[in-house]
């Protein structure tokens, strides 16, 4: 009964916000991949909005109903049936009656399941596509027959780019370099390599009163060059999302230094490389959000970066939705761990790989904790938490649930509602 209700709900809503796209006629920008679509959908609205009249997914909302409810500026009702029923009826008068509207949309857009992105470009057509970065093992391939088949779904949004749109693609990552514009169409790249049109160079942790408060770098466009200061993030991650958000900038009429003004001043969405300050003067590297073999591997080289005065300390929790790459990925990011951090802890059963690899990797046992839930794997940090540690905190969302730890570990936890994910009503009250 409930797939029917949501049937029913997702084809009112998309047919209510396709009305609404024909009368406003916005233009549309649209970010997908496998690492990093939320940060860059963000960065992008930071550089625009202070030029432009724009909106943008709420969180991450990407899928079937989030890119509807974006387009018609509605709330999630989660499940409460009252409550969608009005929201399709708000839907309905704003997709007929509706008189001010923003100009630009910005939208992110994944998939769960072969047909997702398909079904999304029958009916939305954008100026603007992103593409941020298609890893090797992407997450929700166990839905797939293979990762290529992930990436040849996601491709569905380049296809349908408007005959006179904007590509901008992500110049270090091969699969992304190699899409090219049809006829009309142009295309812009952002990278850290040297060829990328958007480039970051002097990537390096921004340090203020001794204190790491986020990221630095000098971002070139043509013969124009700027500083950029990303702050309360850690890692190339947010270098990238702000580079992308600066290429559909300058890619749409913006100057350099106008797109870098606007990132510069970007809320970073909570759990992604959020610094957030522990328990004994400690730093928690809040990364609870959801976690993947890609996105993991950069997390643990950022930690890896870091010059610290304490311990190097990662709770890391299960990676799902990887199938049959489930073992391997789990095993291969234990190597990394035992090359990186003084203290492991682990949450979940596909974890106890990543410990058990880290182990046979030459870290000792004694430093390798293996734990059924966060508030456990939190209790075990803090009883070896020591002034000047760093703590990486990263896993899937779905059961895991590692928002909780950090909660535990932070030194303000009155401020979770404000700096860590997941922390309305609906996600409190489960499990």
């Amino acid at each position: 009964m409930k797939s029917i209700f949501k049937h029913i709900v997702v084809t009112l809503l998309t047919l209510e916000a396709k009305l609404v796209l024909r009368r406003h006629k916005p233009r549309i920008i649209a970010v997908t991949g496998s690492v990093g679509k939320t940060t860059t959908k963000d960065a992008i609205y930071f550089a625009l909005h202070a030029q432009r009249s724009v909106r943008r997914n709420q969180k991450s909302f990407n899928s079937e109903i989030g890119v509807p409810l974006t387009i018609l500026g509605l709330q999630n009702q989660w499940g409460s049936a009252l409550g969608w029923g009005a929201v399709l009826v708000v839907g309905l008068y704003r997709a007929f009656f509706s008189k001010e509207y923003p100009e630009w949309l910005i939208l992110e857009a994944g998939v769960d399941a072969p047909g997702d992105m398909r079904k999304l470009c029958r009916w939305l057509a954008p100026d603007v596509t992103v593409l941020t970065r298609f890893p090797d093992t992407p997450v929700h391939v166990e839905q797939f027959p293979s990762p290529q088949a992930v990436i040849a779904e996601k491709r569905n949004l380049v296809r349908a780019l408007a005959t006179d749109g904007l590509l901008v693609v992500n110049y270090d990552d091969p699969k992304t370099r190699r899409e090219e514009p049809r006829e009309e169409q142009r295309k812009i790249t952002f990278g850290l390599a040297q060829g990328a049109d958007v480039r970051a160079r002097l990537v390096k942790p921004l340090i203020q009163e001794g204190a790491v408060v986020g990221m630095q770098c000098s971002v070139s466009y043509g013969d124009a060059v700027a500083e950029l200061h990303i702050h309360g993030v850690l890692g190339v991650q947010p270098v990238y999302a702000a580079l992308a958000g600066i290429a559909v900038a300058v890619g749409t009429g913006m100057t350099l230094q106008e797109a870098i003004d606007g990132v510069a001043g970007a809320v970073h969405p909570p759990g992604r490389m959020r610094i957030i300050p522990g328990k004994n003067d400690t730093i928690v590297i809040d990364d609870s959000y959801n976690s993947s073999p890609a996105a993991l591997e950069e997390a643990l080289a950022t930690l890896g970066r870091l010059k610290v005065r304490g311990h190097k300390i990662a709770l890391l929790g299960d990676m799902l939705q990887l199938g049959e790459y489930t073992v391997k990925a789990h095993t291969e990011a234990g190597i990394h761990v035992a090359e990186v951090v003084d203290e492991l802890v682990t949450v979940g059963v596909r974890a106890r790989a990543i410990a058990k690899s880290a182990r046979d990797a030459g870290m000792a046992t004694e430093r390798v904790h293996e734990c059924s839930d966060a508030y456990k794997a939190a209790d075990i940090v803090l009883e070896r938490l020591t002034k000047g540690d760093v703590i990486l905190v990263k896993g899937s969302e779905s059961g895991i649930r590692l928002e909780r730890a950090v909660k535990v570990l932070m030194a303000e936890p009155e401020r979770a509602g404000e700096l860590l994910v997941r922390q309305e009503e609906e996600w409190l009250k489960r499990k």
